[in-house]
């Protein structure tokens, strides 16, 4: 009877954690990712080169995902640049947000693989 009891706590404790696996984080299993950069010089417009106009420079601020109904689903602060998102599979909008510089982008996010979404902002 106790043989019984504990094989059967056994095979609850490892189909509760198969279970558990298979399902366990496939609303999120989407990643978007990117970079936001000015890229090259509005002072020296004029006088550039093509590789002035080329060299790109990573901007502060903070970067959102917004889903296709506008509601806000996550908000990071760029770091050297950068920004990731972890999402569901689906349609979204990324904002950078700077103190006077604004820019959205749309994206799409495909599960089981990092969506690149580089925001690259010409100098004018």
């Amino acid at each position: 009877m106790r043989k019984r009891l504990i094989i059967s706590l056994l095979a609850f404790v490892v189909l509760g954690g198969l279970v558990a696996s298979c399902g366990g984080n496939r609303a999120r299993d989407g990643r978007v990712a990117g970079v936001v950069e000015v890229c090259g010089d509005a002072l020296e417009a004029a006088n550039a080169t093509p590789a002035d106009l080329r060299r790109c420079n990573p901007q502060a601020g903070s970067a959102s995902i917004f889903s296709t109904d506008h509601r806000l689903i996550a908000r990071v602060k760029l770091l050297h640049g950068r920004f990731g998102f972890s999402v569901a599979p689906g349609r979204y909008l990324i904002a950078w947000d700077s103190r006077n510089w604004p820019w959205k982008q749309r994206v799409i996010s495909v599960a089981g693989r990092p969506t690149i979404s580089d925001i690259r902002i010409p100098a004018i």
